[in-house]
């Protein structure tokens, strides 16, 4: 319980305007983080969840610390992570499900960025993303979303490319016709 009283307070303070780059950039909090979110437990307890929320504070908060995870190799960490999670559910509202959406939301604000799109391209975040809109289950509404940030703007132009290369047109187009099929025969 201490190390979820730690980082209770650090989540507090991170929540100071100057303080989220301090607490990530300045310290070695980012890559204690990064090892603490990668324990491998039997299941996960609160602090690895604590730990995965903070991590996505602290990058939601400040560009210095998502160049930081980078170039760490925290958006790779994350997609090893999530990739447990392709074909396979944590159970509803546990600690795992809460670890899971945090863990996505520190690649979605990784993916905006272009070091993070590069990062994502390297790993094959986007073959991970549309195996996951294809098995996933949970999964898929925020494997969509982290691609929707990735394709964006003016640098996603290799990750549309790199999408369209792997036939992930298809996968998301059927998925929408499928939406539109079921919406169709509900009225």
């Amino acid at each position: 319980t201490g190390v979820y009283h730690v980082l209770s307070l650090v989540e507090n303070l991170s929540s100071q305007a100057d303080l989220p780059e301090r607490i990530g950039y300045k310290s070695n909090m980012l890559e204690w983080l990064i090892r603490r979110v990668q324990v491998n437990e039997v299941r996960v307890e609160q602090n690895k969840q604590y730990s995965a929320e903070l991590l996505a504070i602290l990058l939601q908060s400040s560009q210095s610390n998502r160049d930081q995870f980078a170039e760490m190799g925290g958006v790779d960490v994350t997609l090893q992570l999530l990739s447990a999670y392709r074909k396979k559910d944590p159970e509803k509202d546990t600690d795992e499900e809460e670890f899971v959406e945090n863990v996505f939301d520190c690649l979605t604000c990784m993916v905006d960025d272009d070091i993070g799109k590069e990062k994502f391209l390297e790993a094959e975040g986007v073959e991970l993303c549309q195996i996951m809109l294809r098995e996933g289950k949970m999964s898929k509404s925020r494997a969509l979303r982290v691609l929707d940030h990735a394709l964006g703007g003016p640098t996603g132009t290799s990750a549309c490319e790199r999408l369209v290369e792997t036939a992930g047109l298809k996968t998301i187009f059927g998925m929408f016709m499928k939406r539109q099929e079921k919406e169709t025969t509900e009225h």
